[in-house]
């Protein structure tokens, strides 16, 4: 049943709705709706790559590593782009606030977070047992929270609140492009992209990543890395939700600047 519907429905029989659980499940069905296949695919197909190319090649870093720091994030920063360029003139001609539909939006990529999450966690562990079976130990590359793929709590944590801040940091991007357009969205990118700079940093920092450029601007090799990577993990994942809190707040108040295009016929 989609929300028009529902609203339809509770208002029929006489009773006030309350707007934002309702539009969060709508967006968390569209989410869904697309978010299946890709799981599918990617559950299916990689384990069968991860078999080759260790048969092909021998012992390899973590492809899945490199996958579900990555694959799963852009993946919900690119639906929330849509969400915002597609739902919410939608949402807002039906008379949702436009801090109702961020925080309706917010709470689905929160949900579909969690789930990408623990999808994320499981193909670590299947990983490591495909690794297992060829005699071969399962090496990651980064500087996670975790050190390995067993730790199951930190690992489904790490990875929700990186995918929620990607979801968030898509949310002001697709503000941006379009309030802006596209010259002056894509010149903005250096700003709704920073959330995705900083949990990058905070969770799974690399040489070849943010801490790896700050070091060389600074002329400090390793510091920045080894900044973040000596803290707690506890504390890692506490910067990681301050980052995802941030964002959600700078989305809720440039959310109302953006004026709404009208069709004109």
């Amino acid at each position: 049943m989609t929300y028009v519907n529902t609203v339809k429905r509770e208002m029929d029989v006489g009773i006030r709705p309350a707007p934002l659980l309702p539009l969060a499940r709508w967006q968390f069905q569209r989410i869904m709706s697309t978010m299946i296949w890709f799981v599918l695919a990617v559950g299916v197909l990689l384990p069968l790559g991860i078999s080759w190319a260790i048969g092909y090649f021998g012992t390899l870093i973590s492809i899945w590593e490199q996958f579900a720091t990555n694959g799963p994030a852009w993946f919900l920063f690119a639906m929330s782009v849509v969400a915002v360029t597609t739902h919410l003139p939608l949402q807002v001609a039906m008379g949702t606030t436009r801090g109702a539909f961020v925080s309706a939006t917010a709470l689905a990529l929160l949900a579909a977070a969690l789930l990408l999450g623990v999808f994320s966690s499981a193909g670590l562990l299947l990983e490591a047992a495909i690794y297992r079976g060829y005699g071969l130990e399962q090496t990651l590359t980064a500087t996670h929270p975790f050190s390995s793929s067993s730790q199951l709590g930190l690992v489904i944590v790490a990875f929700s609140l990186r995918y929620l801040v990607f979801g968030l940091a898509g949310l002001l991007t697709g503000l941006s492009y379009y309030r802006f357009g596209g010259l002056i969205g894509t010149g903005l990118l250096i700003i709704t992209m920073l959330p995705i700079m900083a949990v990058g940093t905070v969770l799974s920092p690399t040489l070849q990543g943010v801490a790896g450029s700050l070091d060389s601007v600074a002329g400090s090799p390793g510091t920045v890395l080894t900044f973040f990577a000596g803290l707690e993990p506890l504390a890692r994942l506490g910067l990681a939700l301050a980052v995802a809190v941030l964002t959600f707040l700078a989305v809720r108040v440039v959310a109302p600047l953006v004026p709404l295009r009208t069709k004109v016929n």
